[in-house]
């Protein structure tokens, strides 16, 4: 796990290059535009989708914990402010405000189910 307390230079060419990636998979897959409109319940979910897509980007990193994601969704969340993208930024914002239950909801581990065995009958 990372360590909350690691300093991370978030000017360095590669760290923004990283958060353009993250930025630009979000858009690829969510449309932000209107969020300030949806209802409460539309807004959980389009947190709920945003931060899985965060949560799988850093997935290549290592496995990070749970204060490591609040950290990295502020910087983005700063980083998208700064770029102006206000819409995306406020999804983000509300995932700081709602983190608890956010990263419990995605944080559900699934149980895998076993597929009923065939019977394979001997043909003489």
């Amino acid at each position: 796990m990372l360590n909350v307390n690691m300093n991370v230079d978030v000017n360095n060419p590669n760290f923004i290059l990283f958060l353009d990636n993250v930025t630009n998979t979000i858009f690829s897959h969510v449309t932000i535009s209107g969020y300030f409109k949806l209802s409460n319940e539309k807004k959980l979910g389009v947190q709920y989708f945003v931060f899985k897509l965060i949560k799988t980007s850093l997935r290549i990193k290592g496995k990070i914990g749970s204060e490591d994601l609040k950290a990295f969704n502020t910087i983005l969340l700063k980083k998208n402010e700064e770029n102006e993208n206000y819409e995306l930024a406020a999804v983000l914002s509300d995932i700081n405000k709602n983190f608890e239950s956010v990263y419990e909801k995605t944080n559900i581990q699934k149980t895998p189910t076993k597929s009923p065995k065939k019977s394979q009958s001997k043909k003489k």
